[in-house]
């Protein structure tokens, strides 16, 4: 999995959700997952972001092929919660 980080003292409140959307928006495709750590405040503790930010790592989680396609992701949905998603 592609994954960029932060050791570096952050604010909560602000740089974690900017830092997200950024990499979301750089990329095409979603972007790498981020991991935060050195939390100010919360101490031993990390922050995991846009882990589901691709269809790949989507389809990872759902414990399917990497390469499976965004209309075939959407069909497993729809059958194994058997609702629908957005048309």
């Amino acid at each position: 999995m592609n994954c960029g980080g932060f050791s570096t003292p952050v604010e909560l409140r602000y740089a974690i959700g900017t830092a997200t959307r950024l990499e979301q928006h750089k990329h095409r495709r979603g972007g790498k997952a981020l991991l935060f750590e050195n939390i100010p405040g919360f101490l031993g503790k990390s922050v995991f972001t846009n882990g589901l930010g691709t269809s790949a790592r989507i389809a990872l989680a759902c414990d399917l092929d990497k390469r499976t396609s965004v209309q075939s992701l959407i069909a497993q949905m729809r059958e194994r919660f058997s609702i629908q998603l957005c048309r």
